[in-house]
């Protein structure tokens, strides 16, 4: 499975509806089920966004499929970017870097200039 978070705003009709709100939300994590999917976590949030959800899907199609559809809706719009667990993270800086920078400083050793 693929772990994706989707950031989330209300539109003008979201904002209009929030007294529903619990059961689109619903519905949505019911939609993500059928899809094969696992919500995670989700939570209301403040700031630029006014949900954020991590969730698991089988393929990258289906997160394409999920995101538009929950957009069709009407009562937000989302983005979902992958995840990759701290693991992944560790060893493309480890490895995948120092290589890519021994390249780039093109004196075979790493470039620590911070641009």
């Amino acid at each position: 499975m693929l772990t994706y978070m989707s950031l989330m705003k209300l539109t003008e009709q979201g904002l209009k509806d929030t007294g529903n709100a619990k059961s689109w939300i619903q519905a949505s994590c019911k939609f993500v089920e059928a899809m094969g999917g696992r919500i995670i976590i989700q939570h209301c949030v403040g700031g630029e966004y006014d949900y954020v959800a991590f969730c698991e899907f089988p393929s990258e199609e289906v997160v394409i499929n999920f995101i538009m559809t929950l957009c069709s809706l009407g009562y937000v719009r989302a983005t979902a970017t992958p995840v990759f667990a701290q693991e992944v993270y560790g060893e493309l800086g480890s490895e995948g870097n120092l290589k890519i920078n021994n390249k780039l400083s093109g004196n075979g050793a790493p470039d620590t200039r911070h641009n």
